[in-house]
């Protein structure tokens, strides 16, 4: 069992970056959609983009859990990882409730933090798996192009991937395919960091990473909560409503 407490500045300077990319994005999106201004954001470059920047944060979790898990008693594994997505739904659902009073026909219904809780149950049933989770993860990923688009009338399929008709959200990422860069990340852990981090990244150890991202990258889940209302509450003092 990995039990040093080391932290790997590699994963918090790449969280940092995506977090800063994230921001970004956002910031563009929001100027865009509530105020009007001529920033292409829906067009296909900055939507690939927004996935692009959610891949390698969902990878990243990936590859953190099982770093986590690995540091953490068994016994207490359950309780923290349930504890873990009960806190990350419950920031899902206040996001959710605000969203709908922005805008209700485009409110989050299953956003990332949505997919993010959910994945942390799933991770903890799927970690036996090991390195096979990068093979599951590639399968989901593959798997979601076979999904129907738009054939439905029930939402409740809308955490699948599978949307109903007319269907529109501000931030949309059910677990097919979402959850696969999640998996692919808990594979890649194992292959990197299980039991010790691979001699191939203790290179890194000799690079002055920029502290003020490490420091993003350790506290990108809470940033990740806080940002948009901060963002909308500047434009809102800055541009009004």
């Amino acid at each position: 069992m990995l039990m040093t407490n080391r932290r790997y500045p590699e994963l918090d300077l790449l969280r940092g970056l995506a977090v800063l990319a994230m921001i970004t994005y956002h910031l563009c999106f929001d100027l865009s959609f509530y105020y009007g201004f001529d920033i292409p954001i829906t067009t296909d470059v900055p939507a690939a983009l927004a996935h692009s920047i959610a891949t390698v944060f969902l990878i990243l979790i990936g590859i953190c859990f099982v770093i986590s898990w690995e540091r953490t008693a068994e016994k207490a594994r359950l309780r923290k990882y349930a504890q873990r997505a009960l806190v990350i739904f419950a920031g899902a659902m206040i996001v959710s409730a605000v969203t709908w009073l922005i805008d209700p026909q485009t409110f989050v219904i299953f956003g990332i933090l949505h997919l993010v809780a959910v994945s942390t149950l799933i991770q903890y049933i799927l970690r036996p798996l090991k390195r096979w989770n990068l093979l599951l993860g590639i399968l989901i990923i593959l798997a979601a192009f076979t999904l129907p688009a738009h054939s439905v009338t029930t939402p409740l399929l809308l955490p699948f991937g599978i949307m109903t008709k007319n269907f529109m959200s501000v931030d949309y990422y059910p677990l097919l395919p979402w959850l696969g860069p999640v998996l692919i990340g808990m594979g890649l852990g194992d292959v990197f960091y299980i039991p010790e981090r691979h001699k191939a990244l203790s290179v890194l150890d000799s690079i002055r990473w920029p502290r003020w991202i490490l420091w993003i990258g350790r506290k990108s889940l809470w940033i990740y909560f806080v940002h948009q209302p901060v963002i909308l509450l500047v434009l809102w003092m800055l541009l009004g409503m």
